[in-house]
């Protein structure tokens, strides 16, 4: 038997409510924060309290409950932002002070006093309400499909969240709701999740997977240390140019390790590493092993690769599209690259099927239209040049195995065969 409207709306919401709470620590929000500083400063926020009260947004007063709220102490910085993509926010939403300091403590006990010390990070409010926005938001009007949550009674019709954010003083990142790489990739991970619940071929099947792609492409499209350009900006977006492919058979590398790995840098941003057969270079922290080869002579810069081990590391480890492992980056040609993740094809098509998919105007309004042309920055849809990969997989701890291991995951045999 079928099951039924509410049924669907009950699983939705459940999964929703499990997974709609984004978290992420950073060294683009400071690498010197002194936990203890954070405890400071989280005492000048409202003291607990359960009871929905009024925080006012963009009013211009400097009170404890007007948002964006910053308080400070020495090398910590505890800020409570509201991000939307709608263009007219409210004037006022309802917080519990309890909540504000819950989420503040978190933030401090995961990002400056977590496996990575001293670095900031930010952690959201629940976002069932956003999420089921964008979903439905021009979707299932234009669809003729219900909306499958109903608003919440009080929200009105924004679509908006808090922030907490945890930083450094000398940080240059904006509202992380609005600006952070990570949102829109979460996104298009629940977009994901939905499509379970309309058959394959159905107008509602195809508008979340031709979503879940936008806003992948939109989280590739960004400088993701950069932290100045909102992903729901209608900005131009290149066609992509990279495969990311995960594969367990490269091991489950730990994430801690592979973020200390990208943290501490392979080298100058700028600077040129030669390339090409018999010239691959490794890199390892803990379980985690990076190989940067070419199938020919060429040279790329350091801010090359860390974009395309940025993008691999977010899609294989960090936040598993489908399961976590490793995985592989490298540049595809357009004409037939798969779309953006070649982890599973069933699930997001190749770029042939979608291009000529209609695609409700949410789309355009957030990301812009697809416009073929070259963008010369380094991001993660440009990452590499043609001939260049990345390997990344849990090692298992013998250096001397490193080149062993290597030559396992190009031949597609599993790393854990070098022993």
């Amino acid at each position: 038997m079928a099951a039924t409207e509410a049924q669907i709306a009950a699983a939705l919401l459940q999964h929703l409510q499990s997974t709609s709470v984004i978290r992420r620590c950073g060294v683009e929000y400071g690498n010197n924060i002194n936990p203890t500083d954070c405890a400071v400063a989280l005492n000048y926020l409202l003291p607990d309290d359960d009871w929905l009260i009024p925080y006012y947004i963009n009013r211009g007063q400097n009170t404890p409950t007007d948002l964006p709220l910053t308080v400070e102490y020495n090398t910590c910085v505890i800020q409570v932002e509201y991000a939307t993509p709608a263009s007219n926010p409210p004037s006022q939403i309802y917080l519990a002070p309890n909540w504000v300091r819950t989420a503040a403590q978190e933030a401090i006990t995961r990002c400056p006093a977590g496996p990575i010390s001293s670095i900031g990070g930010f952690i959201t409010q629940s976002m069932v309400v956003f999420v089921n926005w964008v979903a439905r938001n021009r979707i299932y009007s234009e669809l003729k499909y219900p909306p499958l949550i109903p608003l919440s009674p009080g929200t009105g019709s924004d679509p908006g969240f808090v922030t907490v954010t945890v930083k450094g003083r000398m940080t240059t990142m904006k509202s992380p709701g609005d600006t952070d790489y990570i949102i829109p990739f979460k996104l298009s991970q629940w977009m994901m999740g939905m499509l379970s619940q309309y058959d394959q071929g159905t107008a509602a099947n195809s508008y979340l997977r031709a979503l879940a792609n936008r806003l992948v492409r939109g989280f590739l499209a960004m400088d993701q240390a950069n932290g100045t350009q909102n992903w729901y900006d209608p900005t131009p977006v290149a066609p992509s140019e990279m495969t990311y492919r995960c594969d367990a058979t490269l091991g489950n590398p730990n994430a801690t390790d592979c973020e200390l790995l990208l943290y501490q840098g392979l080298g100058r941003a700028e600077e040129e590493v030669s390339l090409g057969p018999g010239q691959t270079k490794y890199f390892t922290q803990g379980t985690c092993s990076l190989a940067v080869s070419a199938s020919m002579a060429l040279n790329v810069t350091w801010k090359q690769i860390t974009a395309a081990f940025q993008s691999l590391f977010v899609i294989c480890v960090e936040e598993p599209y489908f399961s976590s492992g490793g995985g592989r980056a490298f540049f595809a040609a357009p004409s037939d690259a798969a779309v953006l993740i070649a982890t599973d094809f069933k699930y997001l098509g190749r770029r042939k099927r979608l291009r000529n998919l209609k695609v409700p105007g949410i789309l355009n309004s957030w990301m812009g239209k697809l416009r073929h042309k070259r963008d010369y920055s380094i991001t993660g849809l440009n990452a590499l040049p043609a001939g260049a990969n990345l390997t990344l997989w849990k090692n298992s701890g013998d250096p001397a195995n490193l080149a062993c291991e290597f030559t396992a995951a190009a031949s597609g045999k599993p790393v854990s065969s070098c022993k």
